[in-house]
């Protein structure tokens, strides 16, 4: 999760992340799954209030020593921060480890999704749970679990979310 550079808008960030980002991140070794949530935008501004990141991506790797090796690699470390310098503000940059938990296989178009510190909500659609264990000798993740709920639309979404579900109204692309 980060907040885009510096003189892009939220629809350049996405635009670029979308495209020659995700061509550059398909080629990180290991890499098993790569998800892009976009905020939905209308007008060009998210619809929801900014939760102080614009880019948020899930990678899957089928273990820490792999997640561990492809940042590591050469590719990673050349041109996948090369085009992280032009995309996003990487002293705000940062990340948690996490396992999911699919509760529910309902599917939908529209993902919201809310960051917690403490407790999720077991009725949420899926879990993301952070597995504070796999932060030792890492930065600390900045919450305990995300909540993913899936609504067949913008406006269910909206429906749904309230003051206290301030999380961000993604539509989520798969690139790999």
């Amino acid at each position: 999760m980060a907040p885009r550079a510096a003189g892009l808008t939220p629809a350049e960030c996405q635009s670029h992340w979308r495209t020659a980002h995700a061509d550059a991140a398909r080629s990180l070794p290991g890499l098993r799954a790569y998800v892009q949530n976009h905020a939905v935008l209308r007008d060009g501004a998210p619809l929801l209030p900014y939760p102080g990141f614009d880019v948020c991506a899930e990678t899957e790797f089928d273990d820490l020593e792999a997640m561990d090796a492809a940042f590591a690699s050469e590719q990673y470390q050349g041109a996948i921060v090369a085009d992280e310098l032009k995309l996003i503000d990487k002293e705000r940059f940062t990340h948690a480890l996490c396992e999911r938990r699919v509760v529910r296989d309902d599917g939908g178009s529209v993902k919201l999704m809310t960051f917690l510190r403490g407790t999720p909500d077991p009725d949420a659609d899926e879990l993301l749970i952070v597995r504070h264990d796999f932060h030792v000798g890492r930065p600390d993740a900045p919450f305990d679990a995300v909540e993913i709920r899936w609504f067949a639309d913008t406006d269910a979404a909206l429906a749904h979310a309230s003051p206290e579900h301030t999380g961000l109204i993604a539509e989520p692309n798969r690139v790999v």
